[in-house]
């Protein structure tokens, strides 16, 4: 049986900028979201889309190594090491992921209710005079 190869410090300091990297183009798009601001957040979505991709390319039985030799390492204890790195960076990623889920979830449903509200009030309203609907008069006439 062969012992798992030790990832290169390059990998390891590269894996852990790319998910730090990907942990601000979130928060950037929260940001962004806050805002409003439309083309910030799609080039935040363009800067996601590519880190990701650029995740994916690791080979994954690279990365599979790497988190052996991680877990096997992190029972060293060691002042700030790139394994408390990695890890913090991962955990703080899925923070992110779970409140920018949040915040798309709600403005799907705000999204929603703005068309909900268009569209069924919206039938009220012509620009043409001619299609106006005939003025209704309440009268209590017997």
């Amino acid at each position: 049986m062969t012992q798992p190869k030790t990832p290169s410090p390059d990998a390891t300091s590269q894996h852990l900028a790319l998910v730090q990297a990907l942990s601000g183009e979130i928060s950037s798009a929260i940001s962004a979201i806050e805002r409003n601001d439309m083309s910030d957040l799609s080039a935040r979505i363009a800067a996601q889309e590519a880190i990701c991709q650029e995740l994916n390319r690791q080979d994954p039985q690279r990365l599979q190594q790497a988190f052996e030799s991680y877990s096997s390492t992190a029972q060293i204890p060691t002042k700030h090491s790139i394994t408390d790195k990695i890890r913090e960076a991962h955990l703080t990623l899925a923070r992110l992921n779970r409140i920018y889920a949040g915040i798309i979830s709600r403005s799907q449903r705000s999204i929603e209710l703005i068309l909900s509200l268009y569209q069924n009030h919206g039938q009220r309203y012509h620009k043409d005079d001619n299609a106006r609907p005939a003025k209704h008069t309440w009268s209590c006439e017997a």
